[in-house]
């Protein structure tokens, strides 16, 4: 590679405009993963196990649980489970780079992508620390699996992406 090439390789990098997408992202994935980590540490050293607790009457209880599956337990027992959430969140985060690099990137795609890939590693840092993710928050009002933070933000996360990416087809 030429010299020439290999500058404009390191300008393209550090310029604003990839600079300023990649911080929404950092930051996006940085806020989910903390308030995943930060809520399962405050659930597993404040609640007595598999006993339910009103939260917000009549929303939410607090249930403490763990499983093995995937969301809402789903594929519980199932080491397929890991492979496939590591695999899902290395193609969010290769696709997000691929946005950040675009030149015009969507900061509404970002956000999303980044609040389901730092809650997704959040899911995964349970699985390779504990071997179980931790589960605390039960609807009140209807039955429905017990889900944590890091649920919410992947749920919220896709749902950008999906608001985001028919909004953005509808222009066109």
């Amino acid at each position: 590679m030429t010299n020439a090439r290999v500058q404009e390789k390191q300008k393209e990098s550090s310029s604003p405009s990839f600079i300023m997408p990649a911080v929404v992202l950092a930051g996006a994935s940085l806020f989910a993963f903390a308030a995943d980590q930060s809520s399962k540490y405050l659930a597993l050293t404040h609640l007595e196990s598999h006993s339910r607790t009103q939260f917000l009457p009549p929303l939410l209880n607090l249930f403490l649980t763990t499983n093995t599956g995937a969301a809402f337990s789903m594929g519980t027992g199932s080491p397929l489970v890991l492979i496939l959430a590591a695999t899902a969140t290395l193609l969010l985060l290769i696709w997000a780079i691929k946005i950040c690099r675009s030149e015009n990137p969507d900061r509404l795609h970002l956000l999303g992508l980044g609040l389901t890939i730092g809650a997704g590693l959040g899911n995964i840092c349970d699985r390779i620390c504990r071997g179980e993710v931790t589960d605390f928050l039960e609807f009140a009002f209807f039955k429905f699996p017990i889900f944590n933070i890091a649920d919410v933000l992947i749920d919220l996360g896709i749902a950008l992406i999906i608001w985001r990416s028919l909004s953005r087809s509808e222009k066109k």
